[in-house]
């Protein structure tokens, strides 16, 4: 072992007032190594000055007797005591490559020992300080997703082709060992997927265009990638989407009659003037109104005789000629109506067409 300086010839001198007694509060110091560093690495930020350690002895006679620095804790084993024999500063070197996911921090204590060690009971190490060394991350763990015990290689969804867009179908989640921004995930599908888009930071895989009419899987590939660098990319997850036909209820439609449109209509009265102009609309059938399939004809009086014009699509009736009160005071008409699919079901529906008065309507109220 180095000559000891006079630093550390004076520190190991002083009068013994028991260190490590109860009540004693050591002196704390920390430091920290990247993991997966070579053995021999230097614990960076971790300096002990001995002469920092207080006025207390730990060997009664230097002279003639051998002593050491030792580490006391869990882990102990991983470091390793150098001593600078001139400064009397200590500092820590790792003994192997270490492990954050294994142990992320080591609380030590450095102790002293003569050729027999000091303290309360005889063999029993004094110490000296607590020591606290933090292990760093290194990104050397990949993202994984969760494994599958004895599934298909495959995640087949079955998702209705109905699906709202930006409905989510899908959860992607995933784990890293690493820590901080080294396991910070980003998720995304290669080839990207045009029916389906993957959230980058939630992992959420969410419909952008619509299943409808499609029948053929589509597949999708997820990866997560991680935030360290170099950044590590996952094995794939590979998905497969199957659009379900939504298969509603059959409803019994229920089979109207022929005869349901052509109930029977209540007569109609119209009562027109009779300097009313030809082509005046007097009226619409009602079946006209409630059943665009109904088609009419006049049945009665023959076209060229009645005094009104009916369309056989609306079922419109207008005037087709002057009126004359003193020669016809009154008109009743037949309107046919039938369905347009050639039923041969068809209805009559009944029509009074009363002429009033042109001088009763301007000048007379009784």
């Amino acid at each position: 072992m180095p000559r000891p300086s006079f630093h550390l010839w004076l520190l190991l001198c002083w009068a013994a007032t028991g260190c490590g007694a109860a009540g004693r509060r050591l002196p704390s110091f920390g430091g920290h190594v990247a993991e997966n560093r070579p053995a021999g690495t230097r614990v960076s930020g971790l300096t002990v000055p001995l002469t920092r350690l207080g006025p207390e002895p730990w060997c009664a006679k230097v002279q003639g007797r051998r002593w050491h620095l030792r580490l006391l804790g869990e882990g102990h084993a991983h470091f390793q005591v150098a001593l600078h024999a001139r400064s009397g500063q200590v500092w820590l070197r790792t003994r192997r490559p270490l492990d954050r996911e294994a142990r992320a921090l080591y609380a030590l204590r450095l102790a002293l020992c003569c050729k027999r060690c000091a303290g309360p009971a005889p063999g029993a190490p004094s110490e000296l300080a607590s020591l606290a060394v933090a292990v760093l991350d290194a990104n050397d763990n990949a993202p994984r997703f969760a494994p599958r015990s004895g599934g298909p290689a495959v995640t087949r969804l079955r998702v209705e082709e109905t699906l709202a867009l930006r409905a989510q179908v899908w959860q992607a989640r995933a784990q890293d060992a690493d820590a901080g921004a080294n396991a910070e995930l980003r998720y995304f599908a290669r080839p990207p997927s045009a029916h389906f888009f993957v959230v980058p930071r939630s992992g959420r895989v969410v419909l952008v265009r619509s299943l409808l009419s499609r029948r053929a899987p589509i597949p999708l590939r997820l990866f997560a990638r991680d935030g360290g660098r170099p950044a590590l990319l996952s094995a794939p997850l590979d998905l497969e989407v199957l659009p379900q036909p939504v298969r509603l209820p059959r409803r019994r439609r229920r089979r109207r009659s022929p005869r349901a449109l052509l109930q029977p209509e209540p007569p109609l009265a119209l009562a027109v003037p009779e300097d009313a102009r030809p082509g005046t609309l007097l009226a619409t059938l009602a079946p006209a109104a409630r059943f665009p399939s109904a088609r009419f004809e006049l049945a009665s009086p023959p076209p060229d005789e009645a005094p009104v014009r009916l369309d056989g699509d609306t079922g419109e009736v207008t005037l087709a000629r002057g009126l004359d009160r003193e020669t016809a005071p009154r008109w009743e008409i037949i309107c046919r109506v039938q369905e347009r699919t050639g039923s041969a079901s068809s209805n009559d529906v009944h029509q009074t067409v009363n002429i009033r008065d042109s001088h009763v309507e301007l000048f007379g109220q009784g």
